[in-house]
């Protein structure tokens, strides 16, 4: 396992953290926000995500290496309500609608049976037919445990965040699965109410695959997170 990580990490630092336009002209037309999410069919992917936590005072930058296994499911033939799982943990549900995909609330742990709790009114994760400078807002209220609120982020899904995301363009991307045309959207996070933003995403999405590579930055560290590899539902083998 630590040899396929230093590989892995040692082809991170070639692709870089950044995000470098090779096609800043191309616009995507008539986006579709099931393909581009991923979403088309169920499926089970693996992420390597690489943090540098800042910490101060002393100043000191942790770097951490971890692996996260993400999964959708359809709940219905239909394919309209997806749940999605976070390490084999059931987290959220969403609704594809007719112009859009929105977090359509999140579950909970209630008498060892998982227990949706729905949102008033359901956050868009992704419009359709988004084009170049496309520019749509995003709040979900956080999570509600008992005896706190939980305000937190999981790849495109966020909990108590104000989000404002930007369709910015089609990218060449290079990731350990291959080379893959994305669209780059940049996702501005800022706690509820607030103006200062608390930190900045570039979010690359491949069709049919959905998001293949994340580079963030913000108060307390930055993060690149690529998938390694998608497969079949309850198909993915760890290293």
């Amino acid at each position: 396992m630590k040899a396929q990580l230093v590989v892995l990490l040692s082809m991170l630092l070639i692709l870089g953290c950044g995000d470098s336009a090779t096609n800043p002209d191309e616009t995507p037309g008539a986006l579709n926000a099931v393909k581009t999410l991923g979403m088309q069919e169920d499926f089970e992917c693996l992420y390597l995500q690489y943090d540098s936590i800042f910490t101060y005072p002393p100043f000191r930058v942790v770097v951490d290496t971890t692996t996260l296994v993400f999964s959708a499911a359809a709940i219905d033939e239909n394919r309209d309500r997806i749940d999605l799982w976070f390490d084999s943990v059931r987290t959220a549900a969403i609704r594809i609608t007719s112009n859009s995909v929105v977090n359509l609330g999140y579950y909970r742990r209630i008498a060892d049976r998982d227990s949706i709790q729905y949102f008033s009114e359901p956050a868009v994760i992704f419009p359709n037919n988004v084009q170049t400078g496309t520019i749509w807002e995003e709040y979900a209220p956080p999570i509600s445990e008992p005896g706190q609120m939980i305000i937190t982020s999981q790849l495109f899904i966020s909990w108590g965040f104000d989000v404002t995301r930007t369709y910015l363009r089609r990218e060449d991307v290079l990731t350990p699965m291959g080379l893959f045309n994305c669209h780059v959207v940049q996702s501005d996070y800022r706690l509820h109410d607030q103006e200062d933003i608390f930190k900045t995403e570039f979010e690359y999405y491949a069709d049919s695959y959905g998001l293949v590579k994340l580079y963030s930055s913000g108060r307390f560290g930055s993060s690149l997170v690529v998938m390694v590899s998608r497969g079949d539902f309850n198909d993915i083998e760890l290293f």
